[in-house]
């Protein structure tokens, strides 16, 4: 039987990569505002970077998670087909909450204007996502 464990946390450290990559490019092409002026790049700041960092993990354990729970039998093969395709064999009603919040947190995810509010709605949705993935681990799939 495979290390499930030690497959998400390979699968989600490549796609954390790929997001952060892709946030990493959006801070530096598009435009921001530094000293009430609109200048490119401006938005590339340390604390931009860390939260960028820990969001983009974050919504890549979001994105995977779900499919390990709902895998009955699983290999990394299996996984990535799962993960490319989206064919596996999974309770939907269970996990799809889970899997709308975390695409919902992707589309924020990528918008270039950093400001508090954007940040804590970003925030509490994956802290949500969080909560629906651990609820689902200890109850099952349990439709009423």
């Amino acid at each position: 039987m495979p290390n499930k464990t030690l497959h998400l946390i390979l699968i989600v450290i490549a796609l954390g990569s790929i997001l952060f990559s892709l946030s990493l490019l959006a801070l530096v092409v598009l435009p921001g505002h530094a000293a009430k002026a609109c200048m490119v790049g401006s938005n590339l700041t340390i604390a931009n970077l860390g939260f960028n960092a820990f969001m983009a993990f974050a919504l890549a354990y979001l994105l995977v998670k779900p499919f390990f729970i709902s895998a009955k039998k699983l290999s990394l093969g299996s996984a990535l087909i799962t993960l490319v395709f989206g064919s596996t064999t999974f309770c939907g009603a269970c996990v799809l909450p889970v899997i709308s919040v975390a695409s919902l947190s992707a589309i924020v995810f990528f918008f270039s204007n950093y400001h508090l509010y954007i940040k804590a709605l970003l925030l509490l949705l994956v802290l949500y996502g969080f909560y629906k993935i651990r609820v689902i681990e200890k109850q099952g799939c349990k439709l009423k």
